[in-house]
């Protein structure tokens, strides 16, 4: 019970601030609420990552852990992509090619960091074994970034207008992605062995699946409903046209109130 309560104190309490805290700072139209708010939220996030430190027994610390090991390479992942994304060919907003340049090397650290926890000794180990949710994260965040890259690099290509540098550069990450995939399935890492990825990895695709049919369906239901609902709406009245009379009043009403004030 006292570990428990450990947990719930030290874990569950900062996440749930966390995430109501980032809700209410994005939401709220009070300056002094959006600050408290922010306050809050970043209290809850520290406690988080430093839950393998003051909650090492619980589970829950586990998230802390994977969370702190991969903020690093993220944040590098996302400052690149939104520097590469912004730095082309767009019409407000537009960076300099040196942010360009800038984004591309963070990009390419970002991957090389994730890399280096799956190929190398980086990997997220937790009282002496992988972290479990490290093993979920990883090849789900290849499969989505193979799906995504592919889906982006199409929609610039034919949807978009002058971002053929851009869709290369998301059909270059797509490849690479979908190659590191096929990599971790076949060879064996340090830590993570081919057989223990590809267990994972179709895992993740069955959720990633699943996700996929449920969002489908709520959709379908969603304008099923909709549809029914128009269709049950009695027929609406149209108004007859404006006759002649209608017309010329309208008209003088007009050509009082046009032009502004007389002096």
């Amino acid at each position: 019970m006292y570990a428990m309560m450990q947990a719930a104190i030290w874990f569950w309490f900062p996440a749930i601030a966390l995430v109501v805290g980032a809700g209410t700072a994005l939401s709220s139209r009070s300056e002094t609420i959006k600050k408290l708010s922010k306050t809050i939220a970043i209290i809850g996030f520290i406690l988080v990552l430093l839950s393998p430190v003051t909650v090492p027994e619980s589970p829950s610390s586990a998230a802390g852990h994977l969370l702190g090991s991969i903020i690093g390479p993220c944040a590098l992942l996302i400052t690149g992509i939104y520097l590469l994304a912004f730095s082309g060919n767009v019409e407000v907003g537009k960076l300099s090619s040196r942010d360009r340049k800038i984004g591309s090397v963070c990009t390419f650290f970002g991957l090389v960091w994730l890399e280096g926890m799956h190929w190398w000794t980086w990997t997220p180990m937790l009282n002496g074994e992988v972290n479990p949710y490290w093993l979920v994260f990883w090849p789900t965040f290849l499969l989505i970034s193979t799906g995504l890259s592919s889906g982006a690099a199409f929609s610039l290509r034919y949807l978009g207008h002058s971002r053929e540098k851009e869709s290369n550069f998301m059909l270059v990450l797509s490849s690479l992605t979908f190659t590191l995939t096929v990599l971790g399935m076949m060879l064996d890492g340090p830590n993570i062995t081919s057989e223990m990825f590809r267990a994972h990895f179709w895992l993740a695709a069955s959720d990633i699946f699943g996700l996929g049919v449920g969002v489908g369906l709520s959709i379908l239901v969603f304008a099923l409903v909709i549809w029914i609902y128009e269709s049950s709406l009695p027929p609406a009245k149209t108004l007859d046209a404006p006759s002649q009379q209608e017309l010329t009043q309208a008209a003088s009403i007009i050509s009082e109130h046009i032009g502004g004030e007389q002096e």
